[in-house]
């Protein structure tokens, strides 16, 4: 509310008046408010109408493992809005904002083996970190202390799966409109082709991860581990527009040696502000070469396996909007 005051004067004659005018049309505010961390929001004063915008946390990348092959990329985080939801000044949302899933990895003193039976699986002795989840982001409407409803966006799964989003139905009928996103799916890993990781909410997919040798005629070797690229984030100001997916990592060759990884899946919704969300991309790993040496009457094989790390997901967030 403003106070406007209008003052007229007759001239010739001296004689002036004032008139006091209370004016209730004034614009409501507009702001806005994210959060990458767990904490509250409380509605500010004059504000009745709110957009919520909320992606879960994207799923770590499994490792590549020798000879079990590589790592599948990680599913990325759901995504929900709810627009237009009614509010009073001095509500409360407690927000827990999802992890990002810690990409797995594997520790072993020899990056080959010597097998002479093709049923073994390497590797025999180490250790195997596995991959971790993507954590659910939850935003909970509280009002005089009692809750009315809550948005929750699930994380990613390091079996490639991406999340699922849901909200009480006491929240959507309070909303003019609204839109449930699940995450993407990661890539399927090859035997030794890493899966990209699955996009948050629209969030493209990353491109796939590639290991690789090759022995030069001089007798020098190369190899490369590439490991599949992050799929695209989720971009917290509403928008339905999908990411591009990424490409994939390119052979390693013969000279000059190309050691370019596969990139990221491109970011969704509209554009502007940070992109959350996203699953990690998968290690390469498998069997990269295979050489028999005979001696005498004798035989055995050298089968060079590669072992790489997965990529880290992407943490959640959420934003509040509010105004024009």
């Amino acid at each position: 509310m403003a106070t406007e005051t209008f003052t007229i004067t007759l001239d010739g004659i001296g004689t002036s008046t004032s008139v006091t005018i209370n004016d209730t049309s004034q614009s409501a505010v507009a702001g806005s408010q994210l959060l990458t961390s767990s904490g509250t929001f409380t509605v500010p004063t004059g504000v009745t109408s709110i957009n919520v915008y909320a992606v879960g946390g994207g799923a770590g990348g499994p490792p590549g493992q020798y000879s079990s092959g590589s790592g599948n990329g990680g599913g990325g985080g759901s995504y929900a809005r709810v627009t237009g939801l009614t509010v009073q000044p001095g509500d409360v949302f407690t927000v827990s904002v999802g992890n990002g899933g810690i990409g797995g990895s594997v520790s072993t003193n020899s990056p080959f083996e010597t097998i002479n039976g093709a049923s073994q699986k390497y590797p025999q002795a180490g250790t195997v970190t596995n991959a971790t989840a993507g954590g659910t982001t939850t935003v909970t409407l509280s009002r005089s202390g009692s809750d009315i409803g809550a948005i929750n966006c699930y994380g990613g799964s390091t079996n490639r799966g991406g999340g699922s989003a849901q909200a009480d139905a006491a929240l959507l009928t309070a909303a003019t409109d609204y839109d449930f996103r699940v995450g993407g799916n990661g890539g399927t890993a090859g035997t030794v082709t890493a899966g990209g990781g699955g996009g948050g909410g629209y969030g493209g997919m990353g491109g796939r991860g590639l290991g690789q040798f090759y022995r030069s005629a001089g007798g020098y070797n190369y190899y490369k581990a590439a490991s599949g690229g992050d799929g695209g984030g989720m971009r917290l100001f509403g928008g339905t527009t999908q990411g591009s997916g990424g490409t994939d990592a390119p052979a390693l060759g013969s000279g000059p040696y190309n050691y370019t990884g596969a990139t990221d899946g491109g970011d969704g919704g509209d554009s502007g502000g940070d992109a959350y969300g996203q699953g990690g991309g998968g290690g390469a790993g498998g069997r990269i070469r295979e050489q028999t040496i005979y001696s005498g009457s004798s035989n055995f094989t050298y089968r060079w396996f590669l072992a790489h790390s997965g990529q880290n997901g992407g943490a959640g967030a959420v934003r509040f909007a509010w105004g024009s």
